[in-house]
């Protein structure tokens, strides 16, 4: 589907992906951050160990999208979420973990 004839984007699109929705403050600062620049955003919880058939489904119908989109992966521990989606994805992947190692995420 084209996400930009659907209205939802203009220009570029995060998905803002997590495993569990445990982590929904962290996901809905990411999306509050990117607002901030006009990203459009969208938050899709998906786990890679729990739900991997719909982990896969979910990135190959943004694999089909002819807009520029990125992938921000939000899972702790091992964080499967975002090797997986690096994996299957046609477009970047970022990690940027809730407790995260990485303080230089959006946030």
């Amino acid at each position: 589907s084209n996400l930009q004839r659907a209205g939802m984007i203009k220009g570029c699109f995060v998905v803002i992906a997590a495993g569990s929705d445990s982590d929904m403050p962290h996901l809905e600062t990411l999306k509050k951050e990117l607002g901030k620049f006009k990203i459009p955003s969208q938050i899709r919880i998906c786990s890679a160990h729990k739900q991997p058939g719909r982990l896969e489904s979910v990135i190959a119908e943004y694999n089909k999208s002819t807009e520029p989109i990125l992938l921000v992966g939000c899972a702790g521990g091992t964080d499967a979420l975002s090797g997986t989606a690096s994996y299957l994805a046609k477009f970047p992947v970022v990690s940027c973990p809730p407790g995260g190692m990485n303080n230089t995420c959006l946030t």
